[in-house]
């Protein structure tokens, strides 16, 4: 159904679900006029959360480093270069979920567990178990160190974008400042928290800083 039959509907909220390839997943929610039903709609946009920039760095690495980099952290960086498959993606959007935020084929939720996450990714998560922790965990220490910044500034420097993020931009110049081990470590933070675990387009998720390394 387009979206035009919906123009007596006022929006109220739109979060981004999960990035698929080059296209993100939103789901809308919208207040309707007296008499009509609450309604959720889900999209499904286009736009990159700055993978063409993280390509670029990529790119710009020697061999040498590339292979040092896949030693360390696998192959998350292999998903920027994923070719979007427009027809799949349409045709996936029906099964999207928005309660839970996931694809649901017959009743059943397609979410990866961290498990296979480590699997498909080729990468030994530090503690397996962490993610599924629900107490706060105190991540402004390890976001510090990776960072190259103090504490106090890094906790200025964080925004609330459906959870604690750190913008692009901060994010890339801490990249070009850091030493080699560490400018890595950066770009495999951004990449999981860019591609992998979206919250919000131009923002870095930080609340699995101290989970991923």
């Amino acid at each position: 159904m387009s979206l035009h039959k919906f123009k007596v509907y006022s929006m109220v909220k739109m979060d981004i679900d999960v990035r698929v390839a080059s296209g993100i997943v939103y789901t809308m929610e919208v207040l309707p006029p007296k008499g009509k039903p609450y309604l959720k709609i889900v999209l499904m946009d286009y736009r990159s959360n700055r993978v063409d920039e993280l390509k670029g760095i990529c790119q710009s690495w020697d061999e040498a480093k590339k292979t040092l980099f896949r030693d360390n952290f696998g192959d998350v960086a292999q998903l920027l270069f994923i070719k979007l498959d427009d027809a799949l993606l349409k045709a996936m959007v029906r099964f999207w979920g928005p309660t839970y935020r996931c694809f649901m084929f017959n009743k059943v939720d397609m979410v990866p567990t961290i498990e296979e996450y480590s699997t498909l990714l080729h990468y030994d998560f530090r503690d397996l178990l962490r993610i599924y922790w629900k107490q706060n965990v105190d991540f402004w220490g390890s976001l510090a160190n990776l960072m190259g910044l103090l504490v106090d500034t890094v906790k200025v420097r964080l925004k609330d974008k459906n959870g604690p993020c750190i913008s692009w931009s901060d994010s890339r110049d801490a990249m070009g400042k850091a030493s080699d081990d560490r400018h890595l470590a950066l770009f495999a933070f951004v990449v999981y928290e860019l591609i992998v675990f979206p919250k919000a387009m131009g923002y870095v998720s930080v609340e699995l800083t101290d989970f991923l390394f």
